[in-house]
């Protein structure tokens, strides 16, 4: 992974806050990387194999590492957890994030000052389930403004509901 330009809480994953005008590897990185994730001043790397990587601003515990932070992690930190999640699927706001695992289940963690994890933690400092929808068979998240989860009802054949995760 490559990456560049504003840095100033280390989201460039390159061990320093120093901007960037020109691509640079994230050499801390395995080489395997299937999907990234930018929020506000922090990053995420999903791995092939399924590990979850994050790094930058974690004061809001953003990085999912189960702590939070005032200076920012400047490399790219394997969340510990990550690797039997089975995660396919990663998204980011402006300081809390979410993953989708292979079966449907969906992870928030991060600050929650709007209600944007879909649960009543006020910060999530590392992930866990979004209950609310387990019974349901999601299948995307992404970030338009605000994270969305997408998901059929099992027992409506075409049907696709979308569900918002207000917040920033």
């Amino acid at each position: 992974m490559w990456s560049w330009g504003w840095n100033q809480a280390g989201q460039l994953g390159l061990g320093d806050v120093n901007n960037r005008w020109t691509a640079y590897r994230v050499k801390a990185l395995p080489d395997s990387i299937v999907a990234i994730a930018a929020g506000g001043d922090f990053s995420l790397a999903l791995a092939q194999n399924g590990s979850l990587w994050s790094w930058g601003n974690n004061t809001a515990a953003q990085l999912g590492l189960g702590s939070r932070g005032e200076s920012p992690v400047l490399l790219p930190q394997r969340l510990p957890q990550s690797e039997v999640m089975d995660i396919r699927a990663i998204a980011a706001g402006t300081a809390f994030a979410m993953a989708l695992d292979d079966k449907g289940t969906v992870y928030s963690w991060g600050a929650n000052g709007s209600g944007q994890l879909g649960r009543l933690d006020p910060l999530a400092f590392s992930p866990d389930v979004v209950h609310g929808l387990i019974r349901h068979l999601v299948d995307k998240i992404e970030n338009r403004t605000n994270l969305l989860a997408r998901y059929k009802e099992h027992y409506l054949e075409d049907a696709e509901i979308v569900m918002v995760s207000y917040g920033s």
